[in-house]
């Protein structure tokens, strides 16, 4: 005997190495670039949505403190000290219901006359990390308008506005600035996440001196991507991680590439087949068989008329022959797969129906009788919710077993 592979080696090695360098050149100066550039598209887009999203909730806060801020009621604040303006705006329920981590009123020299900090549900009047951030950083939110940014206060992020307090008569005097502060914490990142429908990661301080700007287009494409948002100082006071629907773009070698390859390396066989002549009569036979197999609906063994003298070919009938058995083995099993119930390993629906279609005819054609039983689970969706799904599925294969237990005889079900 001789092999196939001694013959054709050379030939099929040299055009094949021909054919993946050809294919793989396409697609390195060609396919792959552009690949690339729409994977960029696609995370440039997804790092705009969050931006966005942020941008959206700094717009509220922004209109919120405009709303406090050119109020008659705030300039007289200003004046007076009122502190039934303060009892009848900055109570608990308002910093809860507007989601305030912390709010603060200066007047017009920049001299705070309240603030206060919201946590646990209640409030902190002049709290120490709010008192040292107004006396550094204040400066830095007196506009003439309004201002916000994202700031670092007690080494936790914070979205914060201010807008200048004014008559609503839409005066230009003005008479101190409404300071309006939301922490930006993994809930807060969850409502951007959700409006984005990105998965968000809050990152938490310190952050690195080093940092990715993500207002900045971004040049690589990355499954995940860490990067900041800068406060008006140009310091970074957010950073996230953004996970890319995309993963981490695409590879110069991936599976349809593979997959390609080998279908147009089937050339090379098709070639080889033509050439070998001295296999043609052996393969016909074979073909022959396999085709009664198939139209008798049955899978039997390969048996050459003449043993063949091309190893090759042995060798393919002993495969052949095992994958016969194999596939016997597997109808068998496949059956009874079929035929069961993966989670609790009784039979299913098809069982039943089978089995119900077989005993029907049986009793048209004999004076008997069949049986049903039907069985339910009382309360099974509130031990579910209770006790959770894995706990059910135990339930569902107990019940299972003690009913499998009360089927002995051959046709019971």
């Amino acid at each position: 005997m001789f092999s196939i592979r001694q013959l054709y080696i050379l030939v099929a090695l040299g055009y094949t190495a021909l054919l993946f360098i050809a294919m793989l050149m396409l697609r390195a100066f060609w396919f792959y670039p552009q690949e690339v550039e729409q994977a960029l598209y696609i995370q440039q887009n997804e790092v705009h949505s969050f931006l966005v999203a942020l941008e959206l909730r700094d717009q509220q806060l922004s209109s919120l403190s405009d709303d406090y801020a050119i109020w008659n009621q705030s300039v007289d604040f200003t004046d007076t000290s009122d502190p039934e303006y303060l009892s009848d705006n900055f109570e608990p329920e308002t910093f809860d219901t507007q989601s305030l981590a912390a709010a603060a009123i200066l007047d017009r020299f920049g001299k705070p006359l309240y603030y206060a900090g919201f946590a646990a549900e209640a409030l902190i009047p002049e709290p120490d990390y709010l008192a040292d951030w107004l006396t550094s950083d204040s400066v830095n939110f007196m506009p003439d308008n309004q201002i916000s940014s994202i700031e670092l206060i007690n080494q936790l992020p914070h979205l914060v506005s201010s807008s200048a307090i004014r008559l609503s008569d839409e005066s230009t005097d003005i008479h101190g600035w409404m300071i309006l502060i939301r922490r930006i914490d993994a809930e807060f990142i969850r409502i951007l996440a959700d409006v984005s429908r990105l998965q968000i990661t809050l990152t938490e301080p310190p952050y690195a001196a080093a940092f990715s700007n993500l207002r900045m287009p971004i040049k690589d494409v990355q499954a995940a991507r860490s990067g900041c948002i800068t406060n008006n100082a140009g310091a970074a006071s957010l950073c996230v991680t953004i996970q890319h629907g995309n993963g981490a773009g695409p590879s110069l070698i991936n599976t349809p590439v593979l997959l390609a390859f080998l279908l147009i390396s089937i050339i090379p066989a098709i070639i080889f087949i033509m050439l070998l002549k001295v296999i043609i009569d052996p393969i016909e036979y074979a073909l022959k068989f396999l085709n009664q197999n198939n139209s008798s609906g049955q899978v039997r063994p390969l048996i050459f008329s003449k043993s063949p003298h091309v190893k090759e070919l042995v060798e393919l009938k002993k495969a052949f022959n095992q994958l016969v058995m194999t596939s016997k083995r597997q109808q068998i099993k496949l059956e009874r797969i079929s035929n069961t119930d993966r989670l609790t390993d009784i039979s299913n629906r098809r069982a039943f129906d089978e089995a119900l279609d077989k005993s029907w005819r049986r009793i048209q054609r004999h004076p008997q009788s069949i049986a049903l039983i039907l069985v339910d689970i009382d309360y099974f969706k509130n031990f579910n919710d209770h006790y959770g799904h894995q706990a059910g599925d135990s339930a569902l294969q107990q019940v299972a077993k003690a009913l499998a237990g009360c089927t002995r005889r051959t046709d019971e079900i």
